[in-house]
């Protein structure tokens, strides 16, 4: 375990460069730039990668502007080659860290595995701290989206960890760690926000931390959570029950849009219904109420449908896009058709009918 140098023994503040983007570091440059005596921004390095679709956000703009405006920005305007020099893991970095006797390489949303040689650094006379910013509680929901899984495993509350960074993913000691509450009307998109706002409250303790303590260990195995998929979003209205499909629509929101893919019996029509929200109505009394089908369909008002869960509860679904027609919706080829299907508003009738049921291709 590495101890980290007292502000006693300093001289100077504490020199950073910070990698990331989104939301999350924006508000870590933010807190970076409020202020704190012990603490100096050097320089930003943006992650360069990120594809409009994939991540096309305020939190983005705002943290390449913020870093601009300050000039910060070490990759800004650069040529594909010119940025690939500005990888964590290319020796030109390496290079730039040790001529600017960078003391901390903070890390907030990066696309990229750090290599060995490059946390080797750490391990040279004056060597920079390599620190990451996870918005979990660590050991839980390691990975790339710590969101959805926190809100899909019924969590009450997410956070925010400050580690040290070692060859694993999310495995190195920590060095300061806060907890922020799960609400109910959360989306995995409005907890994101609020971790990344509690974040910027949090960065003068970060930096207090980093001076005068001895990063701990995780406790526990924890868990590791893969990028999510496609697929991860689709509702199985036969054997899923409503709790579950409702935190399915919160989880997945803003980054994939909860959708069904199957038959509509009894004609065997294939539907692909593509969902802006999904409610519980608890109190709901449908009038194909008995017995219970997972799936069935109670009533259409374009662009609302309500359909009844497996557990017997009706939900109400607010359609983006649907479609619906003679020859079977192979689930492979989702992703290509998902642009070509229709917008609701264009339609008249769904083509969805009362007491209809979709089962799962």
């Amino acid at each position: 375990m590495r101890e980290l140098q007292p502000n006693a023994y300093r001289k100077r503040p504490l020199r950073i460069v910070l990698l990331g983007f989104g939301p999350l570091a924006f508000s870590v440059l933010k807190g970076l730039l409020a202020g704190p005596e012990n603490a100096t921004v050097v320089g930003v390095v943006a992650w360069s990668q990120v594809k409009d679709s994939e991540y096309n956000d305020e939190g983005d703009t705002a943290f390449l502007s913020l870093a601009r405006s300050k000039g910060l920005l070490l990759n800004g305007s650069l040529t594909e080659l010119e940025n690939e020099a500005w990888s964590a893991n290319h020796p030109n970095f390496h290079d730039w860290v040790q001529q600017n006797a960078i003391d901390v390489v903070w890390v907030a949303s990066w696309g990229q595995k750090l290599s060995g040689q490059t946390l080797a650094l750490s391990t040279q006379p004056a060597g920079p701290v390599f620190l990451n910013t996870h918005p979990s509680l660590l050991p839980m929901h390691k990975g790339p989206n710590p969101y959805v899984a926190a809100i899909m495993a019924c969590k009450s509350e997410s956070g925010v960890t400050f580690h040290l960074m070692d060859e694993d993913y999310d495995t190195g000691a920590v060095v300061f760690q806060s907890r922020v509450p799960i609400l109910l009307s959360d989306s995995g998109g409005t907890l994101r926000d609020r971790i990344a706002e509690a974040t910027e409250t949090m960065i003068p303790k970060v930096l207090t931390a980093l001076q005068t303590k001895v990063a701990q260990p995780q406790q526990g195995k924890g868990s590791y959570e893969s990028s999510i998929q496609l697929s991860d979003a689709a509702i199985r209205w036969e054997s899923e029950a409503s709790d579950a499909i409702v935190r399915r629509a919160r989880a997945y929101t803003p980054w994939i849009t909860p959708y069904c893919v199957g038959i509509v019996k009894p004609f065997g029509m294939s539907v692909l219904l593509v969902f802006k929200a999904i409610i519980s109505l608890p109190n709901h009394v449908g009038a194909s109420s008995l017995p219970v089908q997972g799936g069935k369909i109670e009533a259409v008002a374009q662009p609302h449908v309500i359909i009844q869960a497996s557990d017997g509860v009706w939900l109400h679904c607010s359609l983006s896009y649907w479609y619906w027609g003679p020859w079977r919706l192979p689930r492979v080829l989702l992703p290509m058709l998902m642009p070509l299907v229709l917008p609701v508003g264009a339609l008249v009738h769904s083509g969805l009918t009362p007491k209809e049921d979709i089962t799962s291709e």
